[in-house]
């Protein structure tokens, strides 16, 4: 848990320094003066300008050093060239926190950089906060605090307190969703752009506000992750406290960023590490703009969801239908209402509507407009103890659009359980009103599931890192450092093939017996000890790939073919060695690996091998360690996954050896931390008996 005393004077200070104030309110240096009066700020505020006495009615002093007092806070809205004179006056002055927010610094190029770097160390020398520089600043409303310069404040829609912490790279995305926040009713308890993350960075922000009693959901834009490991301990401790972490992020097409040794790494793009981050730790990554708005603003009112026993009722059986779609690839199941729920749609809905789940309203706010069957309907639902959420779709009804709002705003205020209200193409009037009347309301029943899915997928999310993976072993640890270290390395870094395979048998992970060998004779007598096929393959340092290369044989059970074969392979491959290995049985072939994520760091991949991962290019992942049932949850929500369980008639075979030999690649993976590049187990060999690691190469970090 990161310690967030010392973002105090950043979020709630007792008095604020404005460096280069203009006298004109509503430029860039007057702006924050300006917001923090008519906010009413508590503190004192202090202008700095040498060329002004006064500014909106307050003293203006010539710099820090002046100042009756030292400030908590210094907004820096100064020129470029005057930030590093009036920093150093900050720390001499000892002042708590700076918010920088001038451009010209790392985003522009080296010169910015350098400066940037300057700027930081004077800091970091007093232990003074910065954040920044090139930001938008920061809003705590309780606080009064209003040291930012956006527009999107507006002085027709003063902000209201609400439960929304918003923390963005991007400072035009966080001026949209202030305005957007508060328009929508769901209002903010603060927001903090970070810029160029030069030193408070997203991790701690997310931090401060899980500590925050007023902030129920944080939501924000990621372009990079600066500070993995303090993002992930954050994301565990919002599932601890039950506080949604809703995000869009950027970067999905960095496939293929870096070259790769491995399918492991060349799978785990930087992208697809941060998703399965995501779907690990429970953060909900929305799809666009306008789906994080309707998740936060419905995660912000949401009951908590106990269950993934879903309700769908619609006006109409097709939406009904791609609602139930949706759900199911949600992870919802859609049971059947009680016989009594049944009879109390019956008395409300005309004879012909489906009364199951979906319930299909059909046209009832037509056929009945003097009473309140909509109402009655979703109160029957959502009492049903088969029931664990409701899914409310709505469509038009613009002729009695005040009366289906009325309706829509008593359900939701009253469902004890989560209830996600869709309104397609419906009154722009009404629905507007319903939502600054803190009723979320969704444009489409796909984003409403997905709203549904973020509460569904945080519980589960909560339920699996409560699952403690086995303590790490400190001596098994010192023992794999000391076989990477004292390993003969190739040019690529890669190490042999012996410790390879000693540091499989350390870990656990089952292989087929092999014998390294020097000649076709010395292959031959293997041979014949292990009574049964083998398969052959060329060692050489320089020779990573040797199918591709021709450097592999398999099946090979007579005295000609095995001679043949190692005689080829020393032809092909002069000065290599032989690996002589008992053929494994048949069965599933996986691939299995770790890679190293620049955030992140230590991420193991797994997915099915063989052709699959040629088709279907598809693999799951996790940061380690986890445990086995971790793991297990991994190889079966894999598209292909079925092919575990046997297909055509075939047996299955065993996902829990499968599962336990990922749990220690995890383990290994984290003992030998950045002594390791990469791992790559391709094929992991699984049958109904067990799980035997068939070929491995690693990479030293």
């Amino acid at each position: 848990m990161t310690d967030t005393r010392d973002l105090a004077p950043l979020f709630a200070p007792r008095s604020v320094a404005v460096v280069g104030a203009s006298s004109n309110l509503h430029r860039f240096g007057g702006i924050p003066i300006r917001l923090l009066l008519e906010y009413g700020f508590e503190g004192a505020i202090y202008p700095i300008n040498p060329n002004r006495s006064e500014i909106g009615g307050l003293k203006s002093f010539p710099d820090i050093a002046a100042l009756p007092e030292t400030p908590d806070l210094a907004v820096f809205c100064c020129p470029r060239e005057s930030v590093r004179p009036a920093m150093r006056q900050c720390a001499e002055r000892g002042v708590g926190a700076a918010v920088v927010m001038t451009s010209g610094f790392a985003e522009v190029g080296e010169e910015g950089a350098a400066l940037q770097e300057e700027i930081l160390r004077i800091a970091r020398g007093s232990g003074m906060r910065l954040l920044g520089p090139n930001c938008m600043g920061v809003v705590h409303v309780r606080s009064r605090l209003m040291a930012t310069f956006t527009i999107s404040i507006r002085e027709d829609a003063p902000l209201t307190p609400g439960p929304v912490a918003v923390v963005t790279q991007s400072g035009a995305l966080g001026a949209c969703l202030i305005s957007d926040l508060q328009d929508n009713g769901a209002g903010i308890s603060a927001l903090v752009s970070l810029g160029n993350e030069a030193d408070v960075d997203f991790a701690e922000c997310i931090e401060y506000f899980l500590d925050d009693p007023h902030t129920r959901v944080i939501c924000g834009y990621l372009e990079s992750v600066r500070n993995g490991a303090g993002l992930r301990a954050a994301a565990l401790r919002a599932l601890e406290a039950g506080k949604p972490i809703v995000l869009l992020k950027a970067g999905a097409t960095e496939a293929g960023a870096r070259a790769a040794m491995s399918h492991t790494a060349a799978l785990a793009t930087p992208h697809a590490v941060f998703a399965s981050f995501a779907r690990q730790f429970g953060v909900h990554l929305c799809e666009s703009y306008g789906d994080l708005m309707e998740t936060v603003c419905f995660l912000a009112r949401a009951a908590p969801v106990r269950g993934n026993r879903l309700a769908i009722l619609s006006f109409s059986g097709g939406a009904a239908s791609l609602a139930a779609d949706a759900a199911v690839a949600a992870g919802f199941e859609i049971p059947p209402l009680s016989g009594e729920t049944r009879a109390k749609l019956r008395e409300e809905l005309s004879e012909y509507a489906a009364v199951d789940n979906p319930v299909d309203l059909v046209s009832l706010m037509v056929s009945r407009p003097d009473s309140s069957p909509l109402r009655e309907a979703g109160r029957a639902v959502f009492s049903d103890p088969a029931v664990d959420a409701v899914c409310l779709i709505m469509g038009v009804y613009h002729h009695v659009g005040e009366k289906v709002a009325g309706d829509i705003g008593a359900l939701f205020r009253e469902s004890p359980k989560p209830l996600a209200c869709a309104w397609l193409a419906g009154p722009p009037g009404e629905i507007a009103a319903l939502r600054r009347s803190g009723v979320p309301v969704f444009g489409d029943a796909r984003r409403a599931i997905r709203g549904l899915g973020a509460l569904l997928c945080a519980g589960e999310a909560a339920e699996r890192a409560l699952r403690t993976p086995p303590p790490l072993d400190t001596a098994r640890r010192a023992r794999a450092r000391e076989m990477v270290a004292a390993a003969a390395r190739s040019e690529e870094g890669m190490l042999p093939i012996e410790t390879c395979g000693a540091l499989l048998d350390l870990y656990g992970i089952p292989r087929p017996e092999d014998a390294l060998v020097d000649s076709a004779e010395d292959a031959l007598a293997a041979w014949r000890g292990f009574g049964g096929p083998v398969a052959l393959k060329a060692v050489s340092p320089g020779l990573v790939h040797k199918t591709d290369a021709g450097g592999v044989a398999v099946g090979l059970n007579a005295e000609e073919e095995i001679r043949a074969a190692a005689e080829r392979m020393r032809a092909l491959v002069p000065g290599c060695r032989l690996l002589v290995q008992r053929m494994a049985p048949g069965g599933v072939e996986l691939l299995a690996g770790i890679s190293r994520d620049p955030a992140f760091g230590p991420c193991v991949t797994a997915g099915l091998g063989g052709v699959f991962v040629e088709v279907l290019g598809e693999v799951d992942r996790r940061l380690p360690p986890f445990p086995a049932e971790e793991a297990e949850e991994m190889l079966r929500g894999l598209r292909g996954g079925a092919v575990l369980e046997g297909v055509r008639g075939g047996a299955g075979v065993s996902v829990p050896a499968a599962a336990a030999a990922l749990a220690r690649l995890s383990e290994m993976a984290v003992e030998l931390g950045e002594e390791v590049a990469e791992v790559d187990i391709n094929p992991l060999i699984v049958t109904s008996a067990g799980a035997l690691a068939v070929d491995v190469r690693i990479r030293a970090g």
